[in-house]
C-alpha cells in the first residue's frame, strides 16, 4: 500500500487559509461589538434673563421705566421721562404760611427680580419767573429753593396712614403735617444729589408709597414773590 504525501506548499497554503479565516472571524466579532451605541439629546436646554422694571403712580396717573405697562423694548438705560406726575404737587400762587400741599407717590417693582437698592436722587433746584407772575419777580429769587419746605413720609399700603419715621428730613418720628425748613428743596439736592436718598428695596411685585409735602416757609419775605422752583426727581432701582 502506497502512502500519499502532501507537499509543503500545499500544507502552507492550507495553513494560510486557516489563519485568514480566523482573522476574518475576529474582525466580524469586533464589528458586531462596536455596533452598540447610546445617545441623549438635550433638546430643551435654555437660559434666560430676568426683568427689573419700575412703575410710578399717583392716583390715575402712571409712568414706567419701559413702555406703558404692558411690556416693551427695554433700552440700555431702561429709563423714561415722566411728564404727567409732579412729585412736588405743582402748586401755584403760594404765600408765606399758606397750607401745605401733599401728593402720594407709589413706586412698584413690576419686574420679576428682587431689588437690592432703591434710591431717590434730587437734581439741582432751578428757579425762574412764575408762569403767572405778570412780570413781577422777587429780588432774592436765587435762594427761593431754600424757602420751599419739603418732607417725605413713607405711608402704609392704603396711602392714608403714616408708617415709621420721617424719611426726609430724617427723623425717628413721623413727618409733621406742615413741613419745617429743616427739609427744603435746596437741602435735598445738597444731601442726596449724588448718592441719592436710600429707600426700602422692593422685592418683585411689591410697592411702597411716599407722601411728598411742600409749602412756602412762613418767614419768606416779599423778595421771593413771583418765583417758580423746578427740580428733577429720579427714582432708581438696582
Amino acid at each position: 500500500m502506497k502512502r500519499r504525501f502532501r507537499s509543503k506548499s500545499v500544507i502552507s497554503a492550507n495553513l494560510l487559509i486557516a489563519v485568514a479565516a480566523t482573522a476574518l472571524l475576529g474582525v466580524a466579532g469586533a464589528t458586531t461589538l462596536s455596533g452598540f451605541s447610546a445617545q441623549i439629546v438635550n433638546a430643551t436646554s435654555t437660559f434666560q434673563s430676568g426683568t427689573m422694571q419700575l412703575e410710578e403712580s399717583s392716583g390715575v396717573l402712571h409712568c414706567y421705566s419701559t413702555g406703558s405697562g404692558s411690556g416693551g423694548t427695554v433700552s440700555a438705560t431702561n429709563s423714561a421721562v415722566c411728564t404727567t406726575i409732579s412729585d412736588l404737587s405743582s402748586a401755584v400762587d403760594q404765600y408765606p404760611g399758606s397750607p401745605a400741599h401733599s401728593v402720594n407717590i407709589t413706586i412698584k417693582n413690576v419686574g420679576n427680580l428682587n431689588a437690592n437698592h432703591d434710591t431717590l436722587v434730587f437734581g439741582t433746584c432751578a428757579y425762574s419767573k412764575a408762569t403767572d407772575d405778570a412780570n413781577y419777580y422777587g429780588a432774592d429769587a436765587a435762594t427761593f429753593c431754600s424757602k420751599v419746605n419739603l418732607s417725605i413720609q413713607k405711608m402704609k399700603s392704603t396711602g392714608s396712614l403714616k408708617t415709621g419715621g420721617c424719611t426726609f428730613p430724617a427723623s425717628a418720628t413721623p413727618c409733621p403735617a406742615s413741613p419745617t425748613n429743616a427739609g427744603n428743596l435746596a437741602g435735598a439736592y445738597a444731601s442726596f444729589g449724588a448718592t441719592g436718598l436710600s429707600l426700602t428695596a422692593l422685592t418683585a411685585g411689591s410697592s411702597a408709597t411716599y407722601r411728598f409735602t411742600v409749602m412756602l416757609t412762613p418767614t419768606t419775605t416779599n423778595a421771593y414773590q413771583g418765583v417758580k422752583a423746578a427740580q428733577q426727581i429720579t427714582w432708581n432701582q438696582s
